[in-house]
């Protein structure tokens, strides 16, 4: 079985985000492990804020993630700020089997 990592961002009413992509994903049969890294308010009605993660705190999440399994895939989504991207990049591309 795959196992995917998501990264992105949470919508409450799981329309988006690491939520929506989780069903999916399961929806598929694939195994799907999640990382977030922008915490959203918002309902059906509206968008009201948006809180990013310390890129450091991203890094732990995904960090512990690696430690548990084999990740075969990422899925990457809303990152939000340049310093967040090249965590994750530099993670990835220390961490990740080709």
């Amino acid at each position: 079985m795959n196992h995917l990592l998501v990264i992105g961002g949470t919508d409450p009413t799981s329309g988006a985000g690491v939520q929506a992509d989780i069903k999916t994903l399961y929806m598929l049969g694939i195994r799907a492990y999640s990382v977030v890294s922008v915490i959203t308010v918002q309902n059906s009605k509206g968008f009201y804020n948006i809180f990013p993660l310390a890129p450091e705190i991203i890094e732990k999440q995904i960090k512990a993630v690696f430690e548990d399994t084999t990740i075969s895939h990422v899925k990457l989504g809303m990152l939000y700020s340049p310093s967040i991207i090249e965590t994750i990049a530099k993670f990835l591309k220390k961490n990740l089997s080709q």
